[in-house]
Formats: C-alpha cells, sequence, structure tokens
C-alpha cells in the first residue's frame, strides 16, 4: 500500500529514513518540531494509572516487540526500585501527537507483558530497561526498529548526539505537544 501502512519488507532494516534536520549532534538543547516520521522508532510510554493520561517516557523500538527504555520510568517512586506492574503502561507506536485526539490510523497501542530493569539500577546508575510489546510492532514508514551501534562504533562522540522526545529530562515533566528534535547548541 502506499499509504505505508501495510508491512513493507523494504523496511524491516533499521533506521531506513529520510529525515531532514536529524543528523548526529554533539551538543543540543531546545528544539524544533519534528517532521512526522522523522524518527519512526521513537515510542511514547503512558503511564495507565495517572489522572491525567499523558506521555511520561520515550523510549525506542529495538526490536518488533522490544522497546529501550529509562528505568527510572517503569519503577515505583524515586527511592524504591520495585518495578511497576506491566498493566500500568501503554506503549505508542507512530505517534506525533501528544494529544490521543489527534491519533490517526498509523499509531499503533501496545499492551506491556513484561518489564526489565538493569540488575545494577540504583535510581541514579544503570538507568535503563527495556519493556516487551503484547504484539509484534507492525514495521511501516511510522514504525521502525532503531540501528543499535556495534561495540566497534561506540565512542564519546557518538554517543554525544541527538535527543528526540515528547516529555523533559524527568518523570513527570511536561514537554511539548508535538515530537521534538534536537537542535545544535554549538
Amino acid at each position: 500500500m502506499e499509504n505505508g501502512l501495510a508491512p513493507n519488507p523494504s523496511v524491516n532494516l533499521c533506521g531506513l529514513i529520510k529525515k531532514k534536520g536529524a543528523s548526529a549532534q554533539r551538543l543540543v538543547r531546545g528544539g524544533k518540531k519534528a517532521a512526522p516520521e522523522a524518527w519512526p522508532w521513537q515510542a511514547a510510554i503512558y503511564d495507565n494509572n495517572a489522572q491525567v493520561k499523558d506521555i511520561i517516557c520515550g523510549g525506542a523500538l529495538i526490536g518488533s516487540q522490544w522497546v529501550l527504555t529509562a528505568a527510572h520510568c517503569v519503577v515505583d517512586g524515586d527511592d524504591t526500585i520495585a518495578v511497576r506492574d506491566v498493566n500500568d503502561f501503554f506503549v505508542y507506536l507512530g505517534k506525533h501527537h501528544r494529544n490521543m485526539s489527534m491519533d490517526d490510523e498509523v499509531v499503533q497501542k501496545m499492551k506491556v507483558t513484561q518489564i526489565m530493569v538493569h540488575d545494577n539500577y540504583t535510581g541514579l546508575e544503570s538507568d535503563i530497561a527495556l519493556m516487551k510489546l503484547h504484539d509484534s510492532a507492525n514495521i511501516t514508514k511510522w514504525v521502525q526498529l532503531i540501528c543499535l551501534p556495534s561495540n566497534d562504533e561506540l565512542s564519546d562522540e557518538f554517543l554525544d548526539g541527538v535527543r528526540d522526545t515528547f516529555g523533559g529530562p524527568y518523570r513527570g515533566e511536561v514537554g511539548e505537544e508535538t515530537l521534538q528534535t534536537g537542535e545544535q547548541m554549538y
């Protein structure tokens, strides 16, 4: 299908997008509105228990059923490392607007079946977690896997890249209404 909703074998590889203004940059701040489909691996994580349903964290689709996120997004409170129940979360893929009433047919709403937090997570260190989705993501031009670097490709310069986000760096921080992309600071 031309509209990008049907699975496309050519997009099963990671990171195959043509995006404007999304090249790696060393330092970023602020941001500007991202073009639709500019970050197709971006996952929007919603807290199902919150009074106001809104994105609490972002993540990246690293496998058809796996989202990589920060551990502080999936634990209870700030002073504990108890992992919250999987039913506390929904993950949205292909989302461009925070407002759920603006979702269209490209947005995929996923239940979570498993959450794994890094064994060494302390609240500061090893702030990383995996969320397993109930179903496999339908890979389209709006939903794709992120490319993960090999060990040979990792460097300090590589790790100082761009930030793509709906929210801020802290849990509960309200961010922009549409997905943002970072701008170069220097």
